[in-house]
Formats: structure tokens, C-alpha cells, sequence
């Protein structure tokens, strides 16, 4: 694939990693790993058993993961899939591209920073942070070139880095001794449940152990009330992994009685409630389709990302488009296949399940 002079190709399968790929640009070319899989936990008592030496608690911030390196002198960031998202490419650049670079000048070539774009003017994840609402990158990672593989720079040596160039990093809640650790997560989640957060990443602060991850019941719930909105697109992936989480989640916690009921009506209603409505959408003739705002440096970098999603096969239109203080701002719709699932089942009357 191709993005501004640069040739790129996504690695499908490799050592390296799902989502590595290959970038060549201005005569420089470089290997970008994929961000390896975070196993998750789903009971916080087992945390002294992966941590015996104490665990740094981050934020897991809820938008896309995106790596950053520099090919050619030239700051490039790459999807969790492999891929230079044109939009994304466009929109980093413009907000913190030079700090970027000079912090990945400061390391040795070929290393990656990884971090996630939050707010709601985005492609993929949209959900509003107070801290960027509507486009911001915090970074979570830092993996070193070293030899021939990376490795990860320590938790409090990333975190001051990240300062020192003017950028910005996703909360170090604390770092804790393994016995007090599931009670201190335990209040973190409670909170983060309150306030309507994704939930934490756990981390040996010198990464002598693997990462493990653990997400709360306003996620684990309300990720399952968004996905089945399009139940046909993503509810099946939505679906069960997240009942899994809180499954355990209300078995540790001992939930019996009122507290119990109460758990189960929010689980069964994220279920159906969103996938009835749509059901009804598309009964009544309305359209139940994504829509969301992109912001643009330029005419050109709209172009290119939609020849990036035609590419893909992502099936989008622009609704509206407008100049805003130099930048070229459109309303996007992008098309699911639920609503033609849903209407061929209401014409025959059977399911294309089973």
C-alpha cells in the first residue's frame, strides 16, 4: 500500500506479530512490531501470582491503539492492524508531530512509541475524555530497538521521557506492593466504574513479567449496549467475551440479593436493548448508521483517507463539509451490514444463524 511517498506492507503472518509491517520511505526502511496481546485478568486475587514483586497500575484508556516511528527522517503512525491511517497520520502530525519526533530522535533507530488516540473525532473509538475531547494521544509504551528485537523502557524512565518532550502519557495511578494490590485496584475500578472509565493495565515496573489488563462493569456492560446497537457487524465479537468478564467479576465480588438483580437487569438490557432498537429502526425505514466528525489539516489529506478506506472496503459518504480555522471539517456516515441482515429477517421471518 502506498501513503504520501511512503510504500508500506502489513505483515499477516511473521514473528513478529500481528499488525507488524514494513515501512520504505525517502530511502530508509524500517520493521514495526506488531504491539503484542495483553492477557487479561479476571480475577484481581491472582494479581500477586503474575506481580510478586509489585505491579505499576496505568489507565486503559478506551480509543485505538497507534504506534509511532520515524522512516526517512518522517514521523509515520501505524493501527493496531498494520495500517497508516491516512486520517490519523494527518491529524498527529499537525497536533504533536514534532514532538514525536524529537523524542524518537532521542532513541536508538528503528524504536517504536505506542500510545492511544482518544475523543470522538476519529474513524474508530469515540468516546469523549475531558482531558481530550475531542483528539488527543497518550502514550503507554515505549519499545526500544535493541539488538535485534525492542525492548520495553521502564515504567517511570517512559513516563518522565514522555514529559520532558511535551507529551502526554495515560495516568500512573501508583505502584503497589503485591499483597495490597487487589484491594487498591479493587477502589481504582469502583471509581472508574463511577466515572465512566475503561479500566487499568497492570505493568512490572521493569517489565520483568508480561502485562495484564482488567476492565470494570460500566466497560464490560457498556461495550456489550454499543455493539449490539449493530448486533449483525460486531455484537457476536461484543458478546460473549464481556459476559465472561462479568461473570467473574460478580463471583469475586460476592454480589447476592438486590445487588445481584441488579447487575443481571443491566447485563440483560445492554443486550437487548440497543439490538431491539435497531430491529425497530429498521422496520420503520430508518437508518441505523455510524456517524461521526473527521477533521483535516488539508483538502488532500480528506482525499487520502478516502482512497484508504476505499482500499479497505469500508463503505463511507460525506454528509456535510465545511472549512473551520483552516482545517477541512465533514460529517461522515458509515455504512453496517445489520441493517440488511435485519431486513431480510423481518421479510422472511427466519434467521441466517442457525
Amino acid at each position: 500500500m502506498e501513503y504520501k511517498g511512503a510504500r508500506y506492507v502489513p505483515l499477516k503472518k511473521g514473528g513478529y506479530g500481528k499488525g507488524s509491517v514494513i515501512i520504505y520511505y525517502n530511502g530508509d526502511a524500517k520493521l514495526v512490531p506488531g504491539y503484542p496481546s495483553i492477557k487479561r485478568l479476571v480475577l484481581l486475587s491472582k494479581v500477586p501470582e503474575y506481580f510478586p514483586d509489585g505491579v505499576s497500575v496505568e489507565e486503559k484508556m478506551n480509543g485505538y491503539n497507534v504506534r509511532t516511528v520515524l522512516v526517512g527522517n518522517e514521523l509515520f503512525a501505524v493501527t493496531r492492524g498494520g495500517y497508516l491511517c491516512p486520517y490519523t497520520n494527518a491529524r498527529l502530525r499537525e497536533e504533536v508531530g514534532e514532538e514525536l519526533k524529537d523524542l524518537l530522535k532521542t532513541l536508538p533507530p528503528g524504536s517504536v512509541v505506542a500510545g492511544e488516540v482518544v475523543g470522538t473525532e476519529n474513524p474508530y473509538v469515540r468516546v469523549e475524555y475531558p482531558e481530550e475531547p475531542k483528539f488527543g494521544y497518550f502514550i503507554f509504551d515505549i519499545f526500544v530497538r535493541e539488538g535485534k528485537g525492542w525492548k520495553q523502557m521502564p515504567v517511570y524512565e517512559r513516563h518522565e521521557l514522555v514529559k520532558r518532550y511535551g507529551l502526554k502519557s495515560v495516568r500512573l495511578l501508583g505502584t503497589f506492593e503485591p499483597e495490597e494490590a487487589p484491594q487498591k485496584i479493587k477502589e481504582i475500578i469502583d471509581r472508574f466504574d463511577v466515572e465512566g472509565r475503561e479500566g487499568v493495565v497492570m505493568k512490572d515496573p521493569n517489565y520483568k513479567r508480561e502485562p495484564a489488563k482488567y476492565t470494570g462493569s460500566f466497560t464490560n456492560i457498556g461495550d456489550i449496549e454499543q455493539g449490539m446497537l449493530y448486533p449483525f457487524d460486531e455484537g457476536k465479537d461484543y458478546l460473549f467475551p464481556r459476559i465472561v468478564r462479568e461473570m467473574f467479576k460478580v463471583y469475586e465480588e460476592r454480589l447476592e440479593g438486590r445487588a445481584f438483580e441488579e447487575r443481571a437487569l443491566w447485563l440483560g438490557k445492554a443486550i437487548l436493548s440497543p439490538s431491539v432498537k435497531a430491529v425497530k429502526a429498521v422496520a420503520e425505514g430508518n437508518p441505523i448508521h455510524e456517524e461521526f466528525t473527521l477533521r483535516f489539516p488539508s483538502e488532500e489529506d480528506l482525499e487520502e483517507y478516502l482512497r484508504y478506506a476505499r482500499a479497505l472496503g469500508i463503505k463511507i459518504s460525506i454528509l456535510e463539509k465545511e472549512v473551520e480555522d483552516g482545517w477541512t471539517v465533514v460529517r461522515v456516515r458509515k455504512y453496517k451490514r445489520t441493517p440488511d441482515v435485519i431486513e431480510g429477517m423481518l421479510k422472511s421471518g427466519h434467521t441466517p444463524l442457525d
